[in-house]
């Protein structure tokens, strides 16, 4: 009896065993799995149409050719970015759901802390930036830059302008751009740069913080105008348009960047595959023609170097904020 007991519990243990085998085998498959063997998505926290989504959109057709399967774009917009970051941070470390992120991205951290993103985010590499220009909607109260400083000087808190959510870097240069001109206006948030340059087409508000690429969009509607660009130098894509110094008004210079992160966890070798795709399509020359033409300055920014402009970047928002004493909720 002893021995057939001590036969069935070595059988089980066999058993057990070779089943063990057969889920280390699996496991060991799946840890040796090639990346990249399925789609790949990129996250765009904003609306489609936006500057960001026309630059990702660009450099994911380049990129499609280091994929064996479908490089896909996936809007995530509102909730000052929450939703996007959401469902990247809800999908698996594995290299293959990444995030555009952008300097307003970060600005938005700064005040909202809604997110660590050095802590929950890995730099792959960034892409360049954009200028931005304040931009009006045509309307009968004014139609330069002096005639809008003046009304809203004599009409406090009559003034809207539009931004693509609460503490994004264009919702604190049109902050700093009141405060600094003496206006008093009230802010309207949308959920991107898309919606707020249809809004401004559409005669909604009075005016707002917009990148290049969205204004040169709608110039030629003629609904829109631009005033001034947020740099101390003219944009190659808009050489007409005055610097704030030429326009004679106080502001601080704005420049939004853009670049792709994976969370954090992401394995090494899938980080480093998705480093040489963006850097490889980046450098792309005719790529780089399709974004300049849009307004964008484009650059293969390696991660060491993207990491380093995001903190930097955070660092001077931060002190920017707690300069001119904004305070979000």
């Amino acid at each position: 009896m002893k021995n057939v007991q001590h036969t069935q519990t070595r059988r089980q243990l066999l058993q057990a065993g070779a089943g063990l085998l057969g889920l280390s085998a699996a496991g060991m498959a799946v840890a040796q799995e090639k990346f990249p063997s399925r789609a790949v998505k990129i996250i765009v926290p904003l609306p489609a149409g936006g500057a960001a989504d026309v630059s990702v959109r660009l450099l994911a057709q380049v990129m499609q050719s280091a994929f064996p399967q479908s490089l896909i774009v996936d809007n995530k917009p509102g909730g000052n970015y929450v939703i996007g970051m959401n469902t990247l941070v809800s999908a698996p470390a594995d290299g293959y759901t990444v995030i555009h992120a952008n300097a307003t991205f970060l600005s938005v951290q700064v005040l909202l802390k809604q997110f660590d993103v050095f802590k929950q985010l890995v730099p792959i590499a960034g892409l360049g930036y954009t200028d931005v220009a304040l931009t009006i909607s045509q309307n009968p109260l004014f139609k330069t830059t002096a005639e809008l400083i003046a009304y809203g000087r004599a009409n406090p808190g009559k003034l809207s302008y539009l931004t693509p959510g609460v503490g994004t870097l264009e919702h604190l240069t049109a902050f700093n751009f009141c405060k600094l001109n003496g206006i008093q206006a009230v802010d309207v948030p949308m959920k991107g740069g898309a919606d707020v340059i249809k809004a401004l087409a559409a005669g909604d508000g009075h005016f707002g913080v917009v990148p290049i690429p969205l204004v040169a969009q709608f110039l030629s509607t003629g609904k829109v105008a631009a005033l001034f660009v947020l740099n101390n130098k003219r944009n190659a894509a808009m050489p007409n348009l005055a610097t704030f110094e030429e326009a004679g008004v106080k502001a601080i210079p704005c420049t939004v960047w853009g670049g792709i992160c994976a969370p954090a966890g992401t394995p090494a070798a899938a980080v480093a595959y998705l480093q040489k795709a963006v850097l490889d399509a980046a450098r792309d020359p005719e790529l780089q023609k399709k974004l300049a033409a849009q307004g964008f300055t484009p650059a293969a920014i390696t991660a060491d170097a993207f990491g380093k402009i995001m903190r930097d970047d955070f660092e001077w928002i931060a002190k920017a904020v707690k300069d001119a004493d904004i305070k979000l909720s």
